[in-house]
């Protein structure tokens, strides 16, 4: 109690002195917009394992009503790219919802969901499993969505196909798909020449890129890194052939320059979390902007995360009392 009074106390004369103080210059703020991407996998309609992948429908469609509830508007990446690049108009609260892999529950069950409420998504597909149910050892796997249905929901304009690679979601060995040699994910084989790797890496996100175009009519602009692995050799090639890149490490990023679409920063949906719950332990609370700041400088100095769950602890509560919509 001693402990916490202190952090209380010290917050208190931190934000006395000016909660002005604590948030970046506005000329800093100036010319980039914060954008949550959220991370989906598959979908079921049946109880699922609640801190896995894979969510059930009704979670699925609670989380969508929630963001539409509270105000945004889900964009795609090409939007997200064309703001950057051309400055051309986001919505007031843009949010960008991902789903990686490719499995036919994102067309079965979250495509007409989306199509419903107005929303966007934007899809990264496993090159070899579009359409597949098995693998290359003939065990099966979680069906995925064909390449017709793929277009179908690109050309409604809902969903945009981005890349997921062509056979790199894989943790070493022998590729699920083609039975290639290879690393963990899109990195590099711990005897192989950066040569090598150059070209096998080119040669599975060319493919990968191509199959979509032919198949979709429009290339890839995004690559979903497979485990969110990389390291700087990948990105030396990543950079080159897409506009962007989604790993899975938490957080919310505000955009403003060309450097800041790669790497992307991810919210991994659960089935026992809340989409807006998540979102808030990354995102400047506009309602405490000062208790934000003061945690942020409490970090600095060693000391924040206790104050970070009695603030986490406060906004749980506003939530749940209705004082947060």
């Amino acid at each position: 109690m001693k402990t916490l009074g202190l952090l209380m106390m010290l917050s208190i004369s931190i934000f006395c002195c000016s909660s002005a103080a604590l948030q970046a210059p506005e000329s800093e703020l100036q010319g980039a917009v914060s954008v949550p991407v959220l991370g989906f996998h598959n979908i079921e309609d049946v109880p699922v394992s609640p801190s896995g992948s894979t969510i059930t429908l009704k979670r699925f469609c609670m989380d969508l009503d929630a963001l539409e509830n509270t105000g945004y508007t889900a964009i795609q990446f090409k939007d997200l790219e064309n703001w950057v690049h051309r400055r051309t108009a986001l919505p007031a609260k843009p949010i960008l919802i991902t789903f990686d892999d490719g499995y036919v529950s994102n067309y079965v069950m979250a495509y007409p969901e989306l199509k419903r409420r107005g929303m966007k998504a934007s899809i990264s597909v496993i090159g070899w499993s579009v359409g597949q149910s098995f693998n290359s050892k003939g065990k099966p796997i979680i069906p995925h969505f064909s390449w017709d249905q793929a277009r179908e929901m690109s050309d409604s304009g809902v969903v945009e196909i981005q890349s997921h690679t062509y056979d790199l979601h894989n943790v070493g060995g022998l590729s699920l798909g083609t039975r290639q040699r290879v690393g963990y994910g899109v990195q590099r084989m711990r005897t192989e020449t950066l040569e090598a790797y150059s070209k096998r890496l080119n040669a599975d996100l060319r493919q990968s890129i191509e199959d979509i175009e032919a198949h979709v009519g429009n290339a890839p602009q995004a690559l979903a890194y497979p485990f969110g692995a990389y390291r700087n050799d990948t990105k030396a090639i990543t950079h080159q052939l897409f506009k962007g890149t989604f790993t899975i490490t938490p957080g919310v990023r505000a955009f403003s320059s060309e450097q800041d679409l790669y790497e992307i920063p991810r919210i991994l949906v659960r089935d026992n979390t809340s989409v807006l719950a998540e979102i808030r332990k990354y995102m400047v609370d506009d309602n405490l902007p000062w208790m934000q700041g003061v945690v942020q400088l409490l970090g600095l100095l060693g000391i924040g995360e206790a104050l970070w769950f009695l603030t986490n602890d406060i906004r749980k509560s506003r939530f749940l009392n209705g004082s947060e919509q």
